[in-house]
């Protein structure tokens, strides 16, 4: 009968551990799960954001392709600039002659005519 009830008693406290044991491990499983939801959440963003990096980095070589078209563009716009530029400063100076002489005209013609007055008037 003693040795009975000391089997009982280890069989109670073994059951009490395992039971013990099998609470720890639920706790484990759910701590687990949690971060197994936190991981595919992180995982979803990082996805994300390899697409979008993935998108810009497309439109990155684009543009790397388009650079020398763009280069040669813009050479042969600054070249027609650089031509108008020169031309627009040769007609703002004949512009400016002009204007000179313009002015020379008139002071040459109020002189005719205010010479002219004088000899009408005497």
């Amino acid at each position: 009968k003693q040795w009975y009830q000391r089997r009982v008693a280890i069989t109670a406290g073994g059951l009490e551990k395992l039971t013990n044991q099998l609470k720890q491990c639920q706790s484990d499983v759910i701590v687990y799960q949690e971060q197994i939801r936190n991981l595919t959440i992180s995982k979803a963003a990082l996805s994300t954001e390899i697409n979008v990096l993935s998108q810009k980095c497309s439109d990155l070589e684009k543009s790397c392709t388009d650079l020398p078209r763009i280069r040669k563009e813009n050479k042969e716009l600054q070249t027609r600039y650089d031509t108008l530029l020169e031309m627009y400063g040769e007609k703002a100076e004949e512009c400016q002659e002009l204007q000179l002489d313009l002015n020379d005209v008139r002071e040459a013609y109020k002189a005719q005519i205010e010479q002219l007055l004088s000899k009408v008037i005497k």
